[in-house]
């Protein structure tokens, strides 16, 4: 692929993401696929080790502030799951990130992405 074309897929995978996640909180989740299916990055881990490097902290500051003003923010609940977070993102980065092979992987974010797909579609009360 065209260096100049990796950089402009990225560019508008980062830009969707960011969207994503200030409506929805889905911007990581989106943006590996979308790396995948574009054929920026190939690789599964490679795709989701990038897409942390993209969604570090210093960057969801300015939408989480803008939560917090309008109202929309359990402070208490955020950082308790954020010590969660960290202390299982740590925990399994560190002991356990090559534990599993990429086909599992695959099979595991295909079924995950299913079930929440069938949860949201029934809340919409469009279709069920």
């Amino acid at each position: 692929m065209n260096e100049i074309v990796k950089i402009v897929l990225s560019f508008l995978i980062g830009f969707i993401g960011g969207i994503l996640t200030v409506y929805i909180g889905v911007g990581m989740s989106i943006m590996i696929p979308l790396l995948m299916f574009m054929n920026v990055i190939s690789d599964f881990r490679t795709a989701v080790g990038t897409v942390f490097l993209t969604c570090f902290a210093p960057i969801l500051i300015i939408p989480t502030y803008n939560y917090y003003k309008a109202g929309n923010l359990d402070v208490m609940v955020g950082v308790c799951m954020g010590v969660g977070y960290f202390l299982g993102s740590y925990v399994t980065s560190t002991y356990y990130l090559d534990s599993l092979s990429k086909e599992i992987l695959y099979l595991i974010f295909g079924i995950y992405s299913l079930v929440v797909a069938y949860v949201f579609i029934k809340k919409s009360k469009y279709i069920f």
